[in-house]
Parts: C-alpha cells; structure tokens; sequence
C-alpha cells in the first residue's frame, strides 16, 4: 500500500485540503494518507519529526493556495528556515522524494526569486491544477491517475472511488444533486459575511446621514423662525416708528389748529369789543 504525505498551510488552503484529503483515503485507503505533519508532539524537534514521517513516504503532495508565501505581499514565510512548510520541501527535495505541486484557488508556482536556494529545483516541479467547484471530481482523478503512474508506472489503474451523490425527486424521477461542494460553501460564506459587513456599514452611514438631515432641518427651522422673529421685530420697530412719527405730526396740527382758533377768538372778541365801543 503506498503511503502519501500532504504539505499545506492551514490558512491557506485547510478547506480543500480536507476534500483531497478525504478523496485519496477513500481511494487508497485512509491510513495511507498523512496530512497533519505539522501536529507534532510537544516539545519534539519538528525536523526530525518530518524526516521521520517523510522515510515512511512514497509520494509527497505539496498543496499550494493563494496565501502559501505569505499572507500579504511582502511577508515571505519560506524566507525563515524554521517555516514548517519549508522543513518539508527541503526534507522531500534532499531525499529525492516524488514532489508533486497542486495548485489550488487559481494560485500559480511561485517564481523562483521568491524561493530561497534550497527550493530553487521545486519552481521547476510541473504542478497540477485542482478547481474546487465543478471538475473537483475530473481534477481529482488525474491527480490519482499521477500519483499512481509515479509510485509505479505499471501499476494497473483502478478508477476512483465515486463520490457519493444524494437524489432528489423532481416529478419526473431522480436527479443526482451536485457532489460536496465545501470549499465554495466556505468561500460563498466568506463572500456573504463580507457583503453582510458593508451593508451595516451602508446602513450605519444611511442613519448617520439621516441624523445629520435631521440636525440640518431643525437648524434651518430655528433659523427661519429666528429670521421671522427678526423680521417681526423689524416690523415692529418700523411701525412703531410709524406711529410715532404720524403722532408727532398730529401733535403739531392739532397746536396749529388750537393756536389758529385762538387766534381767530381773540380776533373777534377784539372786533366785538371795538364794534361795542364805537357804537357807544
């Protein structure tokens, strides 16, 4: 029974991992496949550990996601020579072990300036593609079809385990459902929890927006009752003003008027007085 040794980084490509995982046991057996070679016991020297389980290895598959370098540009993990992942390249590549690149989540081979010199012969490894979504099972097949040909190029081939398909009932008979689909389950949850993220951030820029509308309309209402006032004092003041100059200006005719008709009394009490004296 051929044993085979999975390499990757959990937060790099754990979710697919498990399906190839899961699809080599059911094919090859599940104690032929090791994938945990970084779950090593406390206090142990990881190297000897890998070179341990890496003796008792006829294929290695070394499975590289988007992330295998580093999480972000800039962060090389390979460059520190205590990086797990690269213990076990350079375990494989020194004892001339069949090193087989799977390229998952549309990541490509790293270029070779990104690899230190001991990994330099692995940029130049033919790698496979394996596509998590719908030629999963196609992928998979000659994945297994290669790992075979390379433990033993006459060993007879011997078709892959199918994946087990649920049925469902349509009217018209049974129709088998898709095969697992956990790895775009996961990245469709990623994709959902992040649009889930900006909508309450929309949401929570809409109210904000909605408060500060709010703000404004009371302002502009306290300002334009503020200027009514205003003007209504303004008014006020004006017709005040009004009054008083019309007051002023009655004053004066009424004196004119008083003064004329005193005038006009002492005149014609003069008159009489004089007519009185010179009919006497």
């Amino acid at each position: 029974m051929p044993r085979l040794t999975i390499s990757y980084r959990r937060d790099d490509s754990g979710v697919i991992t498990g399906r190839i995982f899961d699809r080599l046991a059911a094919h090859f057996g599940r104690d032929a496949v090791f994938r945990d070679i970084d779950n090593i016991p406390a206090g142990a020297d990881f190297r000897k550990h890998i070179n341990a389980v890496l003796d008792e290895t006829d294929v290695v598959l070394a499975i590289i996601g988007p992330k295998w370098i580093g999480p972000r540009s800039g962060q090389n993990r390979l460059a520190k020579g205590s990086d797990p992942v690269r213990v076990e390249i350079e375990a494989a590549l020194r004892k001339e072990l069949p090193l087989i690149p799977v390229l998952v989540l549309r990541a490509a081979m790293p270029n070779v300036e990104l690899l230190p010199e001991t990994l330099h012969s692995f940029a130049y490894r033919n790698a496979l593609s394996l596509d998590a979504g719908q030629d999963f099972d196609i992928h998979m097949t000659r994945l297994i079809r290669s790992i075979e040909a390379t433990i033993d190029p006459d060993m007879p081939v011997r078709e892959p385990a199918p994946t087990p398909m649920r049925r469902k009932t349509d009217g018209r008979g049974a129709t088998p459902e898709a095969p697992d689909l956990s790895a775009q389950n996961e990245a469709l949850r990623q994709q959902i929890e992040a649009l889930r993220q900006q909508l309450e951030a929309a949401v929570a820029e809409q109210r904000r927006l909605e408060e500060r509308e709010k703000m404004f309309e009371i302002e502009l209402r306290f300002s334009a009752e503020e200027a009514a006032t205003m003007q209504h004092q303004t008014d006020s003041a004006a017709f005040a003003a009004t009054v008083a100059t019309a007051a002023r200006s009655h004053a004066r005719r009424m004196i004119a008027y008083h003064l004329t008709f005193t005038f006009l009394t002492v005149t014609v009490v003069g008159l009489c007085i004089t007519i009185a004296a010179m009919w006497h």
